[in-house]
Order: structure tokens, then C-alpha cells, then sequence
């Protein structure tokens, strides 16, 4: 049972910081880097957000 709430605890996590990139990733977008690609944009924010996650 307790592997079961493990799991589903990571998957929540993963889900949550998923959204939250991309929100935080189309308000950047919008707000100053318009020429900057989206891809690195994402992958920079997914790193901060981990960094403060871990």
C-alpha cells in the first residue's frame, strides 16, 4: 500500500511541476523573450523548478 501512495505521490508531483512549467514557460513567453525558443525556455524552467524541489 505504501508503494501505491509513493507512486502516485511522484506522479502528482511530476503532474503539478508539468503545468506549472508550461504556464510559467507561456507567461515568459509573452512577457519578454518572444525570440528566445520555447524549448530551452522549458527545459530552463523545469531545471529552477527541480533545483527548488530536490
Amino acid at each position: 500500500m505504501e508503494l501505491t501512495l509513493n507512486i502516485s505521490a511522484i506522479v502528482a508531483i511530476i503532474g503539478a511541476l508539468t503545468v506549472l512549467t508550461n504556464i510559467i514557460v507561456e507567461v515568459l513567453k509573452r512577457a519578454t523573450w518572444e525570440k528566445m525558443p520555447t524549448n530551452l525556455l522549458a527545459i530552463i524552467v523545469a531545471m529552477v523548478l527541480l533545483s527548488r524541489t530536490m
